[in-house]
């Protein structure tokens, strides 16, 4: 089988059993997903002479469900973590605030931003955005800054 690939397509490099690769001259391993990068038109050959993508799956574009119940499920997981991490992003920026009056030395605007914070914290441990423990201690730590101000 090999021998008739490699008349077919050129020089090709024996991978893992049953797989057979052509690389590009360009082709790279990416450290950071240990996937194997190539240029356009490189080709993977896996099995039986199946098409195998050479561009990192981007499970978003693209739905793997193959039932009516899994690509609702599908549709709503990508909708909540959306949500999740929009609600994550007005977490962070809220603490921000604390922590920049805090660190600018203003008692008045800290307080004052804690007080916008405390709610937001509370609300996002109760809904299971974070933890309960970490909520405590973030505002746990927070207070004492404040309190630690003159």
């Amino acid at each position: 089988m090999q021998d008739q690939v490699s008349r077919l397509f050129g020089e090709a490099q024996r991978g893992s059993v049953g797989s057979v690769r052509r690389l590009g001259p360009r082709a790279q391993r990416n450290s950071a997903t240990h996937a194997l990068t190539a240029p356009e038109g490189a080709w993977i050959l896996r099995g039986l002479y199946s098409n195998y993508s050479t561009r990192a799956p981007d499970f978003q574009e693209t739905p793997l469900a193959n039932s009516a119940q899994a690509r609702k499920r599908a549709r709503q997981s990508e909708d909540r973590r959306q949500q999740n991490a929009s609600q994550r992003s007005t977490l962070r920026t809220f603490m921000k605030k604390v922590i920049k009056a805090i660190q600018a030395g203003d008692k008045e605007a800290a307080v004052q931003a804690f007080k916008d914070a405390v709610p937001r914290i509370d609300r996002a441990a109760r809904k299971g955005l974070i933890h309960a423990n970490k909520a405590a201690r973030h505002k746990s730590r927070m207070n004492a800054h404040i309190k630690g101000m003159s």
